[in-house]
């Protein structure tokens, strides 16, 4: 089985994917934050943004011939991370803001 994982460098990324997912949920109690800390929670759980890019890089690699199922789960998870770096850096994206050439929430 290990010797498989190693040979095969799709289900390499696919388990360290897994790992991260499970160590981050391992950490999503009340209990684990509080031993966290908020500050070093947040940190650690940030993580999840290159689990999600060792996920799609696993569904892109493991496809062989159809192709259109990883491409549309990839393009997804890019919408999704624009809008989260819109967010971090507007603090809120809504239309109006998306074109306003001002910061959104700021003084008018």
């Amino acid at each position: 089985m290990a010797s498989e994982i190693v040979l095969r460098i799709y289900l390499l990324i696919g388990a360290l994917a897994l790992t991260g997912l499970i160590a981050l949920a391992s950490t999503s109690t009340d209990a684990a934050i509080s031993r966290l800390g908020s500050a070093r929670w947040n940190l650690f759980h940030r993580l999840v943004y290159g689990i999600a890019v060792l996920g799609a890089v696993h569904f892109f690699i493991q496809s062989k011939l159809n192709i259109y199922q990883p491409v549309l789960m990839a393009g997804f998870l890019v919408w999704l991370l624009a809008y989260r770096g819109l967010f971090r850096r507007y603090g809120e994206v809504t239309p109006a803001c998306a074109s306003a050439s001002r910061r959104c929430g700021g003084p008018e």
